[in-house]
């Protein structure tokens, strides 16, 4: 047995091998036997030490008798009570120290044990974590957890916006009539400068002392008011 509690970075595939292994059991499960089915490409070495760690091969690869008696179980349920003794066997410290509540511990329950007791990292101690779940839920034991931690949603609306004021209306230019001379104001003045011109149209006289009348009418009561 492993010094160290085993782990596999794709419990997914340690299942594919124990099935394939129930399907037919080769006499000898070594790196070429799953390289040949096509199993655990590049990380065959975590996966045949698991295997040494439930007794289910020698150091060598040959199974053990504990794998012929087991991998011929045709019933599922029968197969999966023999296969959590197998479990409950090389997990020895686990049991003895949790009972058969080890079975459902979560992920961060595990890692406690498995780094306190193999002195690992906390990524190693995670893939152990996640190799017994694989086992338990194998066994019949646990359920298949396939729910993600939810993440807080990021916000992505805008900020709430109070009524802004309106802008400051500007003075603009003011002509009352065409054509008159303009004093443009700027935004900082306060006054608006008018620009106003009269018209007027003469009528049509018979002599010059009618115009002269209507000239000096217009220069005492509008050019220069008393």
């Amino acid at each position: 047995m492993a010094d160290k509690h085993p782990y596999v970075q794709a419990p997914g595939v340690l299942i594919q091998i124990l099935n394939q292994l129930r399907k037919k059991l080769p006499p000898k499960v070594d790196a070429a036997a799953l390289k040949n089915l096509g199993l655990a490409p590049s990380n065959e070495g975590t996966h045949l030490n698991t295997l040494r760690f439930l007794e289910l091969i020698d150091e060598s690869g040959v199974p053990t008798q504990s794998a012929h008696d087991m991998f011929v179980i045709h019933d599922d349920d029968e197969f999966a009570d023999t296969f959590a003794k197998s479990v409950q066997e090389a997990y020895k410290e686990l049991f003895t120290l949790r009972g058969d509540e080890a079975w459902t511990l979560d992920r961060s329950q595990l890692m406690t044990f498995f780094r306190r007791n193999d002195k690992t990292s906390d990524a190693v101690g995670g893939f152990q974590a996640y190799t017994f779940q694989a086992l338990s839920v194998y066994a019949k034991k646990a359920e298949a957890t396939t729910s993600k931690p939810k993440s807080k949603p990021v916000s992505k609306s805008a900020p709430k916006v109070g009524k802004k004021d309106k802008p400051p209306v500007l003075p603009l230019e003011v002509n009352e009539a065409p054509h008159s001379e303009s004093h443009a104001t700027s935004g900082k003045d306060k006054n608006i400068g008018l620009s106003v011109r009269i018209e007027i149209n003469l009528p049509l006289a018979p002599d010059q002392d009618t115009y002269d009348r209507i000239f000096k009418s217009i220069r005492e009561n509008l050019l220069d008011p008393k």
